[in-house]
């Protein structure tokens, strides 16, 4: 995607489990990987 979506920014700050989490929805983990792959 263009620049760093806000799961890349979560990851950073060694968040983005309590992220994921917080979405409660698969969806949000399939977007996490999206900004890898």
């Amino acid at each position: 995607g263009i620049g760093k979506p806000r799961y890349y920014n979560a990851l950073e700050s060694g968040k983005w489990v309590s992220y994921i989490a917080e979405q409660g929805s698969v969806a949000a983990f399939i977007n996490y990987l999206r900004a890898w792959f």
